[in-house]
């Protein structure tokens, strides 16, 4: 059976050393995906109806989620899946930051930030993209983007 497998470099050699004994061929061109939980990828894995698409997470602006479908924009172009916003999130480093229940964006996309009213923040990103702060997540946002 073929795996893809995602874990810390540290640990990588042993998991896959035991894998491989086992009967197991590690690959990335599967749809099965063996993570440990504890590591935070470079990269999240997105399935879709053509298979797994990997997008590092460099190239990861924002994802927005409207009706259980999740808009996701890189830096080459965007797409559409069907999976919870929350499910992602798990999977992301700390360089990401929900900024309302519906977007959560790479603060090293974010260009530019205007102050609205009533607590709430308009940034512009990456791709000349517009998100709106939410008063919710206002705090959060200035103490993960360090204002």
């Amino acid at each position: 059976m073929k795996i893809n497998l995602q874990c810390h470099p540290s640990k990588y050699q042993e998991i896959e050393q035991e894998l491989i004994s086992h009967g197991f061929v590690i690959t990335e061109d599967t749809d099965w995906l063996l993570i440990d939980t504890t590591f935070k990828s470079r990269r999240i894995h997105i399935k879709t109806s053509e298979g797994v698409i990997l997008i590092d997470n460099d190239h990861l602006i924002a994802l927005e989620s409207f009706d259980h479908i999740i808009h996701i924009h890189t830096l080459e172009k965007s797409f559409d899946v069907r999976k919870p916003l929350k499910e992602i999130e798990t999977d992301l480093p700390d360089d990401f930051l929900r900024i309302s229940r519906s977007v959560i964006i790479n603060k090293n996309h974010v260009k530019h930030i205007n102050t609205l009213t009533g607590q709430k923040f308009n940034i512009q990103t990456t791709r000349d993209m517009r998100f709106i702060v939410t008063k919710l997540f206002y705090k959060l946002f200035i103490e993960k983007m360090d204002l």
